[in-house]
């Protein structure tokens, strides 16, 4: 049976905030803008699963982190954290969409995300019960160490360089990405949240 990479997204503290429906929209423009650029890598969509979370199915695990990471430079500051599990799918059926498939990739995300969400040492934890799982998540909480330690501009920075220079792989493609993009950029400017989104900085 064909492993494949589940994701599993959740928005921490999704209630206490007062513009919920800007941080809602602010989602959706960053997942539509991103399924687009993962496209390739991508077997199931991101998709809502319930309320403020979101999973997803990808071909190889490098992908999926790359998107989470992604993800949560393009929300900022609205934080998340992510369970990613490799494993085996349940009926792998073309038409369905990740909500209704099952399997222990699914189920290893699940078990990621409830450690992301106890643990304060890291945002994103991967389990694929191999003995690599602990190496990669000592590098994924040092890498979350270093987050924390960032100021607001410096992870304005960070985005802003990433839309102009990418982190990317052969599995990502931004040729179809720019009016998703745009989409992104105006939305945030509206919102509540704009003094703290990359809207502020000019990446023309």
């Amino acid at each position: 049976m064909e492993d494949h990479t589940a994701v599993i997204i959740d928005v921490v503290k999704s209630r206490s905030y007062d513009d919920r429906l800007d941080v809602q929209f602010l989602l959706k423009d960053s997942v539509a803008y991103l399924n687009i650029v993962f496209k390739k890598a991508i077997e199931k969509e991101i998709v809502f699963s319930s309320g403020d979370s979101l999973q997803g199915l990808f071909s190889i695990p490098s992908s999926a982190y790359l998107y989470v990471r992604f993800l949560q430079m393009l929300l900022y500051p609205v934080e998340v954290k992510a369970g990613i599990g490799y494993g085996s799918i349940e009926y792998f059926q073309k038409e369905w969409n990740s909500n209704e498939l099952d399997g222990k990739a699914y189920h290893f995300a699940k078990e990621g995300l409830e450690l992301a969400r106890t643990k304060n040492q890291q945002d994103i934890v991967y389990i694929s019960k191999s003995k690599n799982d602990k190496y990669l998540n000592l590098i994924f909480e040092a890498a979350y160490q270093c987050k924390k330690r960032q100021s607001k501009k410096m992870k304005l920075v960070a985005l802003a360089l990433e839309l102009l220079t990418p982190l990317s792989t052969d599995t990502m493609d931004f040729s179809d990405s720019e009016k998703a993009l745009d989409q992104y950029l105006t939305h945030a400017k509206k919102t509540q949240l704009s003094t703290k989104t990359i809207a502020n900085i000019n990446i023309q």
